[in-house]
């Protein structure tokens, strides 16, 4: 996966496109800096690892510039959130993602929000790529 994120570093270098470039500058120098800490090859599980981390701080960082309008800088992390995304597994959609909470919720017998960790326990188990946020959102709304 390594050598992939080079061609398209080489790729965004041709195109001069920068915001693609810095994207995939900051997201080779977090897997080396990975390695180097770890001292050890990551394999493209270590590295997905590593591309979720950089969506996620992408997504907090659009969401705090939101906060204090600026839209300038929303625009570029969106922009390099997407190429992020490239890399990233596909997460489920949110109607998947309602009745895989529908499902846990029928087989824990939750019915309280005291019983929310059962549930959020049973779903994200269920292996799939889910965002924590959407189904703890979900969760909440149908245990209230």
């Amino acid at each position: 996966m390594i050598e992939q994120i080079q061609d398209k570093i080489k790729e965004a270098m041709k195109a001069r496109d920068k915001i693609r470039l810095d994207a995939l500058r900051m997201l080779l120098a977090d897997v080396k800096k990975e390695q180097i800490d770890t001292r050890k090859e990551l394999d493209d599980a270590g590295i997905i690892q590593i591309v979720k981390r950089s969506v996620k701080k992408r997504k907090d960082s659009i969401e705090q510039f939101k906060n204090a309008n600026r839209n300038d800088l929303v625009e570029r992390e969106e922009a390099q959130l997407k190429v992020l995304e490239e890399f990233a597994p596909k997460q489920l959609s949110e109607e998947e993602t309602v009745k895989l909470v529908d499902t846990a919720i029928a087989e824990t017998g939750a019915t309280s929000k005291q019983e929310m960790g059962k549930v959020m326990k049973a779903v994200m188990a269920s292996g799939a790529e889910l965002d924590g946020k959407l189904v703890q959102q979900l969760v909440s709304s149908k245990l209230s």
